[in-house]
């Protein structure tokens, strides 16, 4: 789905599931413009849509994916936990799973660049009771992802006081 698609399809779900906890996700696909110059634009369109695929595939169909800017995506998902620790186990092994993915895909013509993945999470209804602030608490959290290092994801709430600042 692109932005418009993915706002409209999350907005749908969330009514359905009125007050159900859900999770955001930011993923950033790390160095496109690297793959873009090195290998051309036909590798770069490769990795894109690897990244959707792999994506919708650890989604499955309990959540959605949309690609809300050149390599950005963004996953919603809404997650019935049995308790407050098996939720947050639950969130962080998918996160390591796509993670784990992104880590063992390679491109260009050797097979021989690694494509990497920066994650941002922020969950309903502890970081955000609206999906504007479920947006910007996500968006924060990839932000750190990216600037500590890259492939890796952050929970928003690992960040002190909301800022770009890891604990």
């Amino acid at each position: 789905l692109n932005r418009r698609g993915f706002m409209e399809k999350v907005l749908r779900m969330n009514r359905e599931r009125e007050g159900e906890p859900a999770l955001l996700c930011f993923a950033d696909l790390d160095h496109l413009k690297e793959i873009n110059d090195v290998f051309g634009h036909a590798a770069g369109d490769f990795a894109i849509k690897w990244c959707s695929a792999t994506l919708q595939e650890q989604v499955g169909a309990s959540g959605i994916v949309g690609r809300i800017g050149g390599d950005e995506f963004c996953v919603f998902m809404n997650i019935r936990p049995n308790s407050g620790k098996e939720y947050a186990d639950l969130i962080r092994e998918k996160c390591e799973m796509l993670r784990s993915d992104f880590s063992d895909f390679y491109t260009g013509d050797n097979g021989d660049y690694k494509i990497s993945c920066s994650m941002g999470i922020a969950l309903f209804p502890e970081h955000g009771k609206s999906f504007k602030d479920l947006y910007a608490a996500a968006d924060k959290a990839l932000y750190n992802s990216k600037h500590k290092g890259k492939d890796m994801f952050t929970f928003f709430s690992e960040l002190n006081d909301g800022k770009e600042n890891a604990e």
